[in-house]
């Protein structure tokens, strides 16, 4: 489904699930987020019939963004630190799950009946809740004179809409 893209892209919010308690999430942000999915159909036979019917697979996603903005609190946490002293180690570290909420309610897209074409009641979407992300590779690049932006690259559990009647 083809979206409406601001200019600076979208505003998303990174937010950290902690076991048992309200998610951590603080004044970060990032941009330019991207998503893919994949349904994994597979083209099968069934018995007593020629005709072969995709069946459901197992749903992939994968997402990148940009980090424009990111405290050091939110590194921290979406890396896995919890002191300089103990894990330096980037190979003993372990990924944490997080939440990315892509917001773009200033840009609302009315959601469309597909047999009529007239509008579903007064329902906009206004964002993408990508769920269970997890950090799949880690990259930096230092250019003199730019500032740094940090690239993300994660998988995706699910993926929810988001409307404006939530």
């Amino acid at each position: 489904m083809a979206l409406y893209q601001p200019m600076h892209g979208w505003d998303a919010e990174i937010s950290i699930r902690n076991a048992g308690e309200t998610p951590f999430s603080d004044a970060s942000e990032i941009y330019g987020v991207k998503f893919d999915e994949a349904w994994n159909l597979e083209k099968r036979k069934q018995l007593g019939v020629k005709i072969k019917e995709s069946m459901p697979g197992v749903f992939e996603a994968k997402g990148s963004a940009t980090a424009y903005f990111i405290t050091s609190e939110m590194v921290a946490a979406l890396y896995g630190i919890t002191s300089t002293a103990t894990d330096r180690s980037h190979a003993s570290r372990t990924p944490v799950e997080f939440d990315l909420f892509i917001d773009f309610e200033d840009f609302p897209i009315e959601v469309k009946d597909a047999g009529s074409g007239s509008p579903i009641g007064a329902v906009n979407l206004v964002g993408y809740r990508l769920m269970g992300c997890l950090l799949e590779t880690d990259s930096f690049e230092l250019k003199d004179g730019e500032y740094v932006e940090k690239p993300l690259e994660f998988s995706i559990e699910d993926i929810e809409d988001v409307y404006d009647t939530d």
